[in-house]
């Protein structure tokens, strides 16, 4: 295999399949030192952290977790030896992960106000520049949210 192509992979499975340099190196049938020099040329490392250090990372991590304690959760309903206060321990962390996750999900987004006081700019600024497209806006925007209005209750 080319080096180019060997450089490619070992990428790929440093970054994103998250495997250490011997397991790379084992795999591709490479030296270890060739898999260092390349993550230190490279800058695997910085990529890799800026990947692990990303919102959509960690809330994919929480997802896993809470549906491993799920799981175990599950499996307490079944095991007699399970006691009130093991699940109610497991049923609180699974709450307060979730919570997290929301929180993290909603990380970065406007608030409502901040996005209903752009709009309003934004409307303003449509019927000062065609108030006739503005009126067609809005008689759309009224339609739309009775629809959606409709379709929610």
């Amino acid at each position: 295999m080319a080096k180019r192509e060997e450089q490619k992979l070992a990428r790929h499975m440093y970054i994103n399949e998250m495997l250490n340099k011997a397991q790379i190196a084992k795999r591709l049938k490479i030296n270890e030192r060739t898999v260092t020099r390349w993550i230190s040329a490279n800058k695997w490392d910085d990529i890799l952290v800026a990947k692990v250090s990303g919102l959509e990372f960690q809330a994919n991590d929480l997802r896993t977790t809470i549906a491993e304690m799920v799981r175990k959760r599950l499996d307490m309903e079944h095991n007699a030896k399970s006691t009130g206060a093991d699940k109610s321990k497991i049923t609180d962390e699974i709450s307060k992960l979730s919570k997290a996750l929301e929180n993290l999900e909603n990380k970065g987004k406007p608030a409502l106000a901040v996005i209903v006081h752009i709009i309003e700019q934004f409307m303003n600024a449509l019927k000062q520049y065609d108030i006739e497209l503005y009126q067609k806006t809005m008689d759309f925007h009224i339609n739309w949210l009775k629809q959606m209005a409709e379709t929610h209750r």
